[in-house]
């Protein structure tokens, strides 16, 4: 039985980082001018948003590890300055997988990694 409730909770949790993330793409898109959810057919971009946030997600639970894991060696200061741009090449790998979610800058990675990284933390706060 408690099994099965920690398998509940680890769902749940899934759920709802993954609409956190549909949310944080959503409102970063809207707000920078280099990353765009771009609608394709008659796909909408809410579906195509949560795609790049299932997408994103998944690039972070590869990516992420195996950076911080090369970074480790460094220094607890490497590290935090690292984790910030993790999530600019999360943001450009998932774009690269994504024709319909766009980031046309390093840069605009950069700083989609940054509001992207305080939405979640207001949202999960």
């Amino acid at each position: 039985m408690n099994t099965l409730k920690h398998f509940f909770h680890l769902i749940l949790r899934f759920l709802v980082v993954w609409f956190v993330d549909t949310v944080s793409l959503l409102i970063t898109a809207w707000l920078i001018p280099g990353i765009n959810i771009l609608p394709v057919g008659n796909i909408s971009v809410l579906v195509i948003a949560t795609v790049a946030a299932l997408v994103l997600g998944i690039v972070n639970l590869v990516i992420r590890p195996l950076i911080l894991l090369i970074a480790m060696p460094l220094g607890w200061m490497v590290i935090f300055a690292v984790g910030f741009f993790i999530n600019a090449i999360t943001l450009k790998i998932t774009s690269g997988l994504l024709p319909s979610f766009e980031v046309t800058s390093w840069g605009w990675a950069f700083v989609g990694g940054l509001l992207i990284s305080l939405v979640n933390t207001i949202l999960t706060t």
